[in-house]
């Protein structure tokens, strides 16, 4: 009964740590990004209304990341609590030892990594292809309406820029607008005393309306150039860019089974290495966490801190290593993961977690 009340409440501590961290690095990153689209917004790149649908798809791509970190921390804070306690004294009395408290943490570990195991094989794709569709959405509604005067704004999917000195608030037509963009080593420009929107017959193409401009071409610090004007022109606005394709973290899981192509084995390895990262930081929080009393419940977070982005790290270059030919197909990304697992059975031998056969332990000499 001891026994089921203990695991009672170290389990109840660990999930309150993870939705406390959790909800702080939501928030870190929410803020960040929602900043970023708020700035779009303002500058004309972006409507208001793809804010909050993209910040949500957006969020959902970097759950992976943030469980992961969530979990392994809540698991150290827990640890670091019963030291700074003394807890774990009496807990070890009670005998519950240190593979007992692996035992139990890795069922919270397994919890978190089966969420992510359904994130990386069905949500976090389609939320991949919502927001790639919430981009194309965004580069197919420019409007010249969305123009501030005096700001200078970036055509979407070119490298021309625009400039307007005036908006009429009737009309939203642009009046002295400057249009700039790169031509080989020169630059263009073009004017015009008014400028207004137009699409084909099927609203599939758009184009800027020009009315009474001049031009003007050359390479800057040279002589030679071209000018003209003119008393109205067109010019086409570029719809989506090859940026803006499918990715390989967009395509479905089943997608990449069985392909015999580097670059989708690379990316089938990266998505499982989540919810396996977490069965092996599960298993490496507990002795990584010893620390004494007097260093507080903090004690080792800086060093798992530390280890965790070495995994991290290892990972993505694995990934690239795996994509390239550097490593075969078959070791895949299970060599990294088991090497921590090498470092948790290191750690927990020198705690006394692990007891090894006398033939296998090293003599100590006075």
């Amino acid at each position: 009964m001891r026994i089921s009340i203990v695991h009672k409440y170290l389990i109840r501590d660990v999930i309150g740590n993870f939705l406390a961290i959790l909800l702080v690095l939501l928030l870190i990153l929410l803020g960040g990004v929602f900043v970023k689209l708020l700035g779009k917004v303002a500058d004309g790149s972006l409507e208001f209304q793809l804010v909050f649908p993209l910040l949500m798809w957006g969020s959902i791509s970097s759950l992976t990341t943030l469980l992961v970190v969530s979990a392994f921390l809540a698991i150290l804070l827990t640890m670091g609590t019963l030291y700074k306690n003394s807890e774990i004294y009496a807990l070890r009395a009670m005998g519950l030892g240190d593979m007992s408290l692996v035992t139990l943490f890795l069922w919270f570990g397994a919890a978190v990594a089966m969420i992510l195991l359904l994130l990386v094989v069905w949500v976090t794709p389609y939320a991949g292809g919502q927001t790639l569709k919430l981009r194309q959405a965004a580069a197919s509604q420019f409007d010249l309406g969305g123009i501030t005067p005096g700001r200078f704004i970036r055509l979407p999917g070119s490298d021309r820029v625009i400039f307007a000195e005036e908006k009429d608030s009737k009309s939203e037509h642009l009046k002295n607008l400057y249009l700039f963009s790169g031509q080989g080593n020169g630059l263009k420009v073009v004017t015009a005393a008014t400028a207004s929107q137009l699409e084909d017959g099927e609203g599939n193409a758009k184009y800027l309306y020009l009315l009474d401009g001049h031009f003007f071409q050359g390479a800057p610090g040279s002589d030679r150039y071209m000018s003209g004007h003119y008393a109205e022109n067109r010019i086409h606005v570029p719809g989506i860019t090859s940026s803006s394709r499918i990715k390989l973290s967009m395509l479905p899981f089943s997608a990449l089974l069985g392909q015999h192509n580097r670059a989708m084995t690379a990316e089938l390895h990266w998505r499982l290495s989540f919810p396996v990262s977490m069965l092996v930081l599960s298993f490496l929080a507990v002795p990584l966490s010893h620390t004494s009393p007097r260093k507080g419940r903090f004690g080792k977070v800086a060093v798992a801190i530390l280890l965790y982005v070495l995994y991290a790290n290892l990972l993505g270059l694995g990934k690239n290593w795996l994509q390239n030919g550097t490593i075969p197909e078959w070791a895949g990304l299970w060599w990294i993961h088991a090497l921590f697992m090498l470092l948790f059975f290191i750690l927990m031998v020198q705690r006394g977690g692990i007891i090894l056969p006398k033939r296998f332990r090293i003599a100590r000499t006075a």
